[in-house]
């Protein structure tokens, strides 16, 4: 037997997440088609070398997040008010956005050993800094989206909408910036801009699950990272 009636919760919670994978894969392959189909094959090399790059700076944050996620859930599920999770969720989030700025900006230290060792790729430079600074934004939604995606909150539906919307407005941005003359670094802009407005989303859809103490103390922390990087 099948048991389909105990399965039909699983499949009707899996959903919502299979249509983010379509929706994060939609919005992760934007900016190589509009490069693919508005400029040249070099300027894909670029920005393919370079986010390349800048993926694999993430993958230690990712991997604790991954770590983490089973831990974080239980947590989410026993508390009485989900809100007692606030402290957690700030320093989870600090210590991840520590780490992100910290490997970030080493490899932005060290990016330009690439006109030295690849000399063809000295113009993938700069698309590898802005998108080494983009880690920042996306390090940062991390945490947020993993509330959101509990089965206690239950709006992984959240996700989709954001992730949909911001990913039509980097096709859009990215196309206008072409078309403007910025070449492959308005493309680089748009998706910059694009998680930026992402993160900015998750960050107020999940204000109401966990409360900050001393908030400005909280985001200026996160500023603080965000301009050793910028600078």
């Amino acid at each position: 037997k099948l048991h389909w009636q105990e399965f039909k919760p699983t499949f009707k919670y899996a959903v919502p997440f299979f249509l983010t994978m379509i929706s994060f894969y939609l919005f992760r392959f934007t900016d190589r088609t509009v490069i693919a189909s508005c400029l040249s094959l070099q300027d894909l090399g670029l920005y393919t070398f370079a986010i390349g790059i800048a993926e694999t700076t993430r993958l230690l944050c990712v991997s604790i997040n991954e770590v983490s996620s089973p831990f974080v859930l239980e947590e989410i599920s026993k508390a009485e008010d989900i809100t007692e999770v606030s402290g957690n969720a700030e320093s989870f989030t600090q210590k991840l956005v520590l780490i992100s700025t910290f490997v970030s900006l080493l490899f932005i230290f060290l990016s330009p050993l690439i006109s030295v060792v690849l000399p063809k790729y000295s113009k993938a430079i700069i698309i590898l800094e802005i998108l080494l600074i983009n880690n920042f934004f996306r390090t940062f939604q991390l945490y947020q989206i993993l509330i959101l995606s509990s089965p206690r909150v239950n709006r992984q539906n959240h996700v989709n909408i954001a992730m949909a919307l911001t990913g039509i407005a980097n096709l859009i941005l990215s196309i206008y910036l072409i078309k403007s003359g910025y070449g492959v670094l308005g493309v680089v802009m748009a998706t910059f801009m694009a998680n930026t407005c992402m993160a900015i989303f998750y960050m107020a859809a999940t204000q109401c699950y966990y409360v900050v103490e001393n908030k400005t103390k909280y985001y200026g922390k996160m500023l603080f990272g965000l301009s050793v990087l910028v600078l």
